[in-house]
């Protein structure tokens, strides 16, 4: 028996057919563990994205309420001959939240209480539509003033504020001088609105904040809890349009930091997520329009904010 086990321990082939039999079973061994881990991950990576499809997909709704996230079809059209002023074929329609100030009055307060699919016809006053006609936004202006000289009575152009690009109408023009008109081209009109509700969703109270970007960052650098930012601001109440703060007007950048309150929420979260460099228009519904600590104001009112983010630091810079 001792002569067979030591040529069994010393026998080439013996030691290779074992080899290649243990080498079999760790291989597929290695390849179950693999298989199974790979059914796990995907399988979790696929339960994650239904929970928050669930979670975090805005819920449909069928009437519209104050704060409801809607999106509508258009047509306007003047009262005296029916001509068609504007429409939605183009763009394919028009989204905004209820209640937010993001439109003209009349739109605002017109579609609430809509049904899904249904359509009404919403008249526009000068007082919740396009506004009278005033002789004051009626003025002249250099030919040296304006970005070009080239100019045809009906041309619009757009001129550089302190609060934001303005257009106006060339109403007449001659070799120094040009008369623009700045009202709005249907202001003291009387028009009617053919609106449809094509969809209408409920939002999370974080979504009721709106953010259209007028300058791109760097989309690289933002602003996180703690830090110190300056910005430039120009606050207005959404529905009046009447200017609260801004300062741009007092030449000096305004300093907060973030997290800590200092300034009314909907500003806060805005600013976070803007990368350095942006300037973005901030909607700001009057839910997010209170301050948690400090002096700030509540303003209890839909607002708006032209932020332009020049710099971010610690709060010990």
């Amino acid at each position: 028996h001792a002569a067979l086990k030591e040529k069994i321990r010393t026998c080439p082939w013996l030691d290779r057919k074992l080899g290649a039999l243990c080498n079999t079973i760790m291989i597929a061994l290695d390849r179950s563990l693999l298989y199974w881990a790979i059914i796990i991950v995907c399988g979790s990576w696929i339960l994650k994205r239904h929970y928050d499809a669930r979670t975090t997909a805005p819920q449909t709704c069928q009437i519209v309420e104050a704060g409801s996230y809607v999106h509508i079809t258009f047509q306007l059209t003047r009262d005296l001959d029916g001509k068609v002023l504007d429409s939605s074929d183009s763009s394919g329609g028009l989204d905004f939240v209820c209640g937010n100030a993001e439109v003209l009055p009349a739109m605002d307060a017109g579609v609430k209480g809509m049904a899904v699919g249904e359509t009404r016809l919403l008249p526009f006053g000068n007082e919740d539509g396009f506004g009278a006609r005033l002789a004051e936004n009626v003025v002249n202006i250099s030919l040296a003033e304006l970005p070009s000289s080239n100019l045809t009575v009906g041309q619009t152009v757009t001129l550089p504020s302190q609060d934001g690009a303005r257009n106006a109408v060339v109403a007449a023009f001659n070799e120094t001088t040009a008369t623009l008109d700045f009202n709005h081209p249907n202001a003291g009109e009387a028009v009617t609105m053919a609106v449809t509700l094509v969809s209408c969703h409920v939002l999370p109270e974080e979504d009721g904040l709106r953010i259209e970007t007028n300058v791109t960052g760097d989309n690289r650098t933002y602003p996180r809890s703690g830090n110190m930012v300056a910005i430039h601001y120009t606050g207005s109440f959404a529905e009046s349009g009447k200017i609260f703060g801004s300062s741009r007007e007092k030449g000096e950048e305004y300093r907060f930091k973030v997290g800590a309150g200092q300034v009314i929420k909907g500003l806060e979260k805005g600013v976070t997520k803007m990368s350095l460099g942006e300037r973005a228009t901030l909607f700001i519904p009057p839910d997010l329009a209170f301050a948690t600590q400090g002096n700030a104001v509540p303003l209890a009112k839909a607002v708006v904010f032209d932020v332009e983010l020049l710099r971010i630091g610690t709060a010990s810079e």
